[in-house]
């Protein structure tokens, strides 16, 4: 959705994450054809949220936030940004969280009451320490008439998906993945279970099937 706020996180230097740009950019951005090659680019953001929901019919857009909160933060941090969720926005899925203590042997279980996308590692991760506080920020500021359903980690860490797209054809998809599996391996991908936990492919089929699935709406 363009180009991170330069507030944000990109500046960690937390080494699991390739300093924010995930394990697999670069080989997108050099193997692949495409017109962009790096965020300058690209609108902001921001920018980009604004434009699409000015665009968008009253209450007809689901807002699917996956992964940190930092560009929503930021959104509702301006002066419109407020008043078009209220008037745009029927709902949001929101990936993370979590409901129950955390098992001590699967992914994210570095820290007994944090979860990844909301809190970090619970401390000691850079600017990944100031996710408690977006995400905190993130809640307050979003308005109560538009309703969450939060996809917390149990949720989805034991539905495991992707591994077939690596034996197909050689797709931006297929590499994003294999990459990624490569350098994170286990138990963030589990090939003897089918792949990755699917907590963003989770929320996404929530928000486009919302009749389907029953989960903690606020």
């Amino acid at each position: 959705v363009g180009t991170p706020p330069v507030d944000g996180l990109d500046h960690t230097d937390a080494y699991w994450t390739h300093n924010t740009r995930g394990v697999y950019v670069d080989r997108l951005v050099s193997g692949f054809p495409s017109h962009v090659k790096n965020s300058s680019q690209v609108p902001d953001a921001v920018t980009t949220y604004k434009d699409a929901l000015r665009t968008a019919e009253p209450y007809s857009v689901t807002v699917v936030s996956i992964g940190h909160a930092t560009v929503l933060v930021e959104l509702l941090r301006t002066a419109s940004g407020r008043s078009l969720i209220e008037q745009k926005v029927v709902r949001m899925v929101m990936m993370g969280g979590w409901h129950h203590p955390k098992r001590d042997n699967g992914p994210d279980a570095w820290h007994p009451r944090v979860e990844w996308n909301f809190g970090g590692c619970g401390g000691g991760c850079g600017a990944y320490d100031l996710l408690g506080s977006i995400t905190n920020q993130t809640l307050t500021m979003w308005p109560s008439t538009v309703p969450i359903t939060f996809v917390g980690f149990e949720a989805a860490v034991d539905i495991h998906t992707g591994l077939a797209i690596t034996y197909g054809s050689y797709t931006p998809c297929s590499a994003a993945y294999s990459d990624y599996c490569g350098a994170m391996g286990f138990p963030w991908c589990d090939y003897s279970l089918g792949g990755r936990a699917s907590w963003d492919p989770l929320a996404v089929l929530i928000a486009v099937r919302p009749d389907r699935y029953t989960y903690l709406t606020r």
